[in-house]
């Protein structure tokens, strides 16, 4: 893992599958991300965060994640600007397509997610929030 990229960013995760947010989380903590999960109808408490990316499963019971979405983008508490990251266990159709395009949604992402498409939408979004780790064993001492 030392030549992995790390970021220092706030993502949040709305998923009604616990096993499915589990996954996210463990793979974006993999790259130094503080993760907070947002189970669907609690995603009210979660609006007055500022997040660096949102990641947003579309297809959960009681609540559409388009519908989300869409709050998240008209709030007073977040910035247009937060990429949202829409996830489906389903491919995505021309309506689902041009729904995202409607909703300035960033990007579309099926099930299951692996470490490579975190990789590359970490460092497709949020490439200002990477950080520099350096191994202590690779320092070289002062005056050597």
């Amino acid at each position: 893992m030392a030549d992995e990229k790390q970021y220092l960013a706030k993502i949040l995760i709305v998923e009604d599958n616990r096993l499915e947010a589990a996954l996210l989380e463990s793979l974006l903590k993999r790259f130094g991300c503080t993760v907070f999960i947002s189970r669907g109808l609690d995603i009210v408490d979660k609006m007055n965060e500022h997040y660096d990316l949102i990641f947003l499963d579309i297809n959960m019971p009681g609540i559409d994640g388009f519908y989300i979405a869409n709050t998240f983008k008209k709030s007073s508490h977040c910035e247009n600007d937060i990429p949202l990251v829409v996830v489906s266990a389903q491919p995505c159709t021309n309506s689902v397509k041009s729904k995202c395009e409607e909703l300035g949604i960033s990007d579309y992402i099926k099930k299951p997610i692996t470490e490579e498409v975190v990789a590359r939408l970490l460092s497709k979004y949020i490439q200002d929030k990477e950080i520099i780790i350096v191994e202590a064993d690779n320092a070289q001492p002062f005056g050597d």
